[in-house]
């Protein structure tokens, strides 16, 4: 009897729900939307069997019917990609976006169709995508991902608003979408070189730079520099200055200068070969703007290990205007780290004039190092003497800014020989700061070959502030969950090296017996786990620490056991047991 009921309530749902979904395809509503002061945007719908239109802002709206317009969610299948690229399809109840969100006092709704007189912003493409459960057209920027919905607003009735300039409050167009604000999107306005110079010669502050998600930003591809294009010099017989004759002691410091290509560094023996200061690649221009991969790691490990800092951008410009996205870009990945910088912030130009005139690639040289200036940055203006003499206005890069020159001597150049004190210096008919005179293998901690470096000036009083002990910090009560359910590993977990900033750790999960298992086994068996966490610290090297994790059966409900019962109404002892031993 409980069977044919039961067999009876699901007959009349499936008829119910079929009788539901035809009828919602036939009719359109309008869509729960809230009125606020400012009036309403709604989204454009097409239903399967019927369009709605108005054309108060040329824009075609209709709004989706809903029989039930108290039903908040509905269920759709959720696809999941796994690792290997297998589509994993599931039935899951997820609340669908109705599309409005406010801002300013006024609720926008995001239209599923742009409408066909919108001009798509440059380097957007338009896509169907899908936002918190809610299919639609945006406009995806092809190099950033970034996505942008277009908005409009409609009056109190559902009809759209002629939206004009002078109108105060959120305007019809693209908005940044986040999923608790939006932003409109304004279309960046490249400035003239002119535009970028009186810009700069005008400005007794910090100069506007522009914003990130104006600029295109790429991964680090760059390539490894040729070192078989570099001068190299037999110091002159003739007018050699020795650095006794010159400099004195106090001023004179040896550094080195590393991009990636160095690979992972032991700083601390860096710290320990005889090196005061380095200079650290922070990113480029010469690939698309880019930020090094080693970067962070690098100046965190030579601020905590006592090294003065530096930085410096290998540029890609010809032009004030690339230049003026290059001084962008640089002073927003050296940002953070601020405070560890006490060298200059070096302007790197390695190219050829490839049909450009000297005064147009020196400008673009003036303006990198004004940018940087006018945020409290030391500039300095690197190059070769091939660059100062022939290419660049080189009297005038080195009388206005500190420079870094690279000349290198045979006895230096990829050899096992350091420059010391008292040997020959390189002729140069300016002044220049830093010498890049070789590259050796005589730095511990770096495997191979760096460029080695002379200084003739250092900064007094230099202390790395803030040191602290590394930590990880772990839940007080480890983790527990029951088999098969997971758990989130990171939850609580918080890694500060020695200098205040965030450490990536990673973690590793072993059993009762000391043996090392996969995340999947730990959660799908039965047991005691203990997981150790680790992070590299850029003084101190690993740091690590430790907690437990449980996993256990789980606990089944009475309806459970029941239901794993032969249906005799057998409730004994023994049958309750077997069935509770069935579900584990």
């Amino acid at each position: 009897m409980e069977f044919l009921a039961w067999l009876g309530r699901m007959t009349r749902n499936i008829s119910e729900f079929f009788f539901e979904r035809h009828l919602k395809a036939t009719i359109i509503s309008l869509s729960s939307v809230l009125a606020v002061s400012g009036g309403l945007v709604a989204a454009i719908v097409v239903t399967n069997n019927a369009k709605a239109a108005a054309s108060s802002a040329n824009v075609a709206i209709a709004t989706e019917a809903a029989t039930d317009t108290s039903k908040d969610k509905e269920t759709l299948p959720q696809v999941t990609v796994a690792a290997d690229n297998a589509v994993v399809t599931s039935e899951a109840e997820v609340a669908v976006w109705d599309g409005i969100k406010e801002k300013d006092g006024v609720r926008l709704f995001a239209v599923e169709l742009i409408p066909e007189d919108v001009t798509v912003p440059s380097g957007y493409e338009l896509a169907d995508v899908t936002i918190e459960g809610r299919s639609l057209k945006a406009a995806v920027n092809t190099e950033s991902g970034q996505t942008l919905v277009y908005f409009v607003r409609v009056d109190e009735d559902g009809n759209p608003l002629a939206v004009s300039d002078e109108d105060e409050g959120p305007k019809n167009g693209f908005y940044i979408y986040g999923e608790t604000d939006i932003s409109y999107y304004v279309a960046p306005v490249e400035k003239t070189a002119d535009e970028i110079i009186e810009m700069i010669t005008d400005s007794n502050q910090q100069i506007e730079i522009i914003a990130q998600e104006d600029l295109t930003i790429v991964e680090d591809n760059s390539t490894e520099p040729e070192r078989g294009e570099e001068i190299v010099e037999e110091p002159s017989e003739e007018e050699t200055e020795v650095s006794s004759d010159v400099y004195e002691v106090s001023q004179l410091v040896y550094g080195i200068d590393v991009s990636r290509w160095q690979g992972d560094i032991d700083w601390a023996a860096v710290a320990n070969s005889g090196i005061s200061f380095v200079i650290i690649k922070c990113g480029g221009g010469d690939d698309g703007l880019y930020q090094d991969k080693k970067f962070v790691d690098n100046i965190q490990g030579a601020y905590a290990n006592g090294l003065q800092v530096g930085v410096y951008f290998f540029s890609g410009a010809h032009t004030v205007e690339e230049a003026y996205e290059e001084a962008s870009w640089c002073l927003q990945i050296i940002e953070p780290y601020r405070s560890m910088i006490t060298y200059p912030v070096a302007f790197d130009w390695e190219l050829q004039l490839d049909g450009h005139s000297t005064e147009e690639v020196t400008a673009a040289c003036d303006a990198f190092l004004e940018i940087v200036a006018s945020y409290g940055y030391t500039p300095m203006m690197y190059g070769n003497k091939n660059s100062f003499y022939y290419q660049l206005d080189g009297e005038y890069l080195t009388g206005k800014y500190k420079t870094w020159l690279a000349t290198y001597f045979s006895s230096y150049y990829y050899t096992s020989t350091r420059w010391e004190y008292g040997d020959d210096l390189v002729n140069f008919n300016y002044n220049y700061d830093i010498w890049q005179y070789g590259a050796t293998d005589t730095v511990d901690g770096i495997a191979g070959y760096v460029d080695m470096n002379v200084g003739f000036f250092t900064y007094s009083n230099y202390a790395v502030n803030g040191l602290q002990d590394p930590s990880i910090t772990l839940p007080a009560t480890g983790f527990t969950t029951t088999i098969g359910d997971g758990v989130d590993l990171t939850q609580g977990v918080t890694a500060t090296n020695s200098i205040g900033y965030s450490g990536d750790y990673w973690y590793t999960i072993y059993d009762s017996d000391n043996n090392e298992v996969s995340e999947d086994y730990a959660i799908n068996t039965v047991g005691n786990y203990i997981v150790v966490y680790e992070f590299k610290d850029p003084k101190n090297g690993i740091v690590s620490n430790r907690c437990s994790l449980l996993v256990r059966y789980k606990t089944p409900s009475i309806a459970a056991i029941e239901s794993s019962l032969n249906y005799t109404g057998e409730t004994s002892e023994s049958a309750l047991n077997q069935a509770v031993l069935s579900l584990m």
